[in-house]
């Protein structure tokens, strides 16, 4: 396993478990996660990145 695959399996992994249990099954986690991402770093650091507006 490289540190790659790890870097994935920590990121899909969870955000599959909580899009199963809020009803979202057919999103694909990794897709979410890219989409999300501005939003996450905006609520970080406060500073608002380009598509943060987007990613809410």
């Amino acid at each position: 396993m490289e540190m790659g695959d790890l870097y994935l399996i920590a990121t899909y992994v969870p955000t599959k478990v909580v899009l199963d249990l809020v009803g979202c099954n057919h999103i694909d986690p990794m897709k979410h996660n890219v989409k999300i991402q501005p939003l996450v770093q905006y609520l970080e650091t406060n500073i608002k990145p380009e598509g943060h507006k987007q990613a809410k």
